[in-house]
């Protein structure tokens, strides 16, 4: 059984990156508007912000607090997006229960949208007009093809619709050409379903929710999931049992997480060169 791991896709995108950055007058900057008491959400920031300062990337963080208002958090985000000096804005997710995410993720310009959860974004996704997506939905298919998965006529299930991961993973595999089929917390019979599949995406946040009886013998399983538990990190699949059926899996941490860092970053100089008119 192969190990996808991210860490090697992701050296040879940071050095294209870092290259790229050459070409601008001076870097990028990244601005994170997260809650200040989540854990995951202070972990991703972290893992951000090592890998952008690798390239020379500046990252800055805003955080929101449990007594935050949605007004507060709203003119925050419209204070960075008419800041010349900000060129990527990122709204780390879940925001404080205070706060409406929605209105927040709206006031994002889709100009400064690093993670491409806007509306705009997705749209233009859906609509084959774009292929700027979610950083971790981006990094999933460049994993697969990194390491020369085939996904033309394939079976793909994507377990989990969020429109972070779940939905621009889906259109991006359909636009591979891969015959997806989308799951998430009332399907039915889920293991009958996944089982079919020659590729398994699991992007729900339920650790150890995929197991050997979900996964067709010789499938390809991607763990997006990323929850942090008393015993550590956790992904959505038992890997011990998984390994005993599948023909290649992404560990959590080490799979996915690595490249979709610089998948981000890959974001923030395609918007940055679009609103430089490059």
């Amino acid at each position: 059984m192969t190990v996808l791991t991210g860490r090697e896709p992701a050296r040879e995108l940071r050095a294209s990156i870092a290259t790229e950055l050459g070409e601008f007058a001076g870097p990028p900057s990244l601005t994170f508007v997260r809650s200040a008491s989540h854990p995951a959400g202070a972990a991703y920031a972290r893992q951000v912000s090592r890998g952008a300062r690798r390239v020379g990337v500046p990252v800055s963080e805003q955080l929101l607090h449990e007594t935050s208002t949605t007004a507060e958090a709203v003119g925050l985000v419209e204070r960075l997006a008419a800041d010349e000096q900000v060129q990527g804005i990122i709204v780390g997710l879940p925001l404080p229960s205070s706060v409406d995410t929605a209105s927040v993720v709206a006031a994002v310009p889709p100009s400064k949208d690093v993670d491409r959860i806007t509306r705009a974004a997705i749209g233009a996704v859906l609509a084959g007009a774009s292929e700027l997506a979610p950083g971790v939905a981006t990094a999933v298919v460049r994993l697969l093809e990194y390491y020369e998965i085939p996904l033309a006529g394939r079976r793909a299930a994507v377990v989990g619709r969020s429109r972070s991961v779940g939905k621009p993973v889906a259109l991006l595999l359909l636009a591979r050409d891969a015959t997806v089929i989308m799951c998430h917390s009332r399907t039915r019979d889920l293991a009958d379903v996944t089982s079919q599949a020659d590729v398994l995406v699991a992007c729900v946040g339920r650790p150890g929710l995929i197991t050997r009886e979900h996964v067709k013998p010789g499938a390809v399983v991607i763990d997006v999931g990323a929850t942090y538990t008393a015993d550590g990190l956790k992904g959505d699949v038992d890997a011990d049992g998984v390994a005993q059926v599948a023909s290649a899996y992404s560990p959590v941490p080490g799979g996915v997480g690595p490249l979709t860092v610089y998948c981000l970053l890959e974001n923030l100089l395609s918007l940055t060169r679009e609103a430089q008119g490059g």
